[in-house]
């Protein structure tokens, strides 16, 4: 009984610390990039990157991420202190590198809308 209990409060506490979606709809999203209230950050790769990206984000692949690329080497792409969300293709990548990055003390938030939303609604980079 006892070993349930532990592994209960475990996986609770598990569930507690784990990144979550944002329930921030694209306006409000758009809203609070515009104003440089948040940081928004693309987590795909450079190659998808190019071939185009949402007006406003920065790019900080999962793969680097997940790499270990220092807290250091984030915070040159995300700043310090500011909400970030993030974004990918189709939302799992980007809850991936949520997940890292909060263990890292960041405060996040994944996006799970596609990237083409994203894009017809706070615009395409050139």
């Amino acid at each position: 009984m006892k070993k349930i209990s532990v592994l209960v409060l475990l996986l609770v506490g598990t569930i507690a610390l784990a990144a979550d979606y944002t329930k921030d709809n694209v306006e409000v999203i758009k809203a609070k990039v515009q104003k440089g209230e948040v940081v928004l950050i693309d987590v795909r790769e450079k190659n998808e990157w190019d071939e185009g990206h949402v007006l406003g984000a920065k790019l900080l692949s999962l793969s680097k991420i997940s790499k270990g690329a220092t807290k250091e080497e984030i915070e040159s792409v995300v700043g310090k202190d500011k909400v970030v969300y993030l974004h990918c293709k189709a939302g799992v990548r980007c809850m991936k590198a949520a997940e890292i990055l909060e263990k890292q003390g960041f405060k996040v938030q994944a996006i799970d809308l596609p990237v083409g939303e994203l894009i017809n609604s706070l615009g395409k980079a050139k």
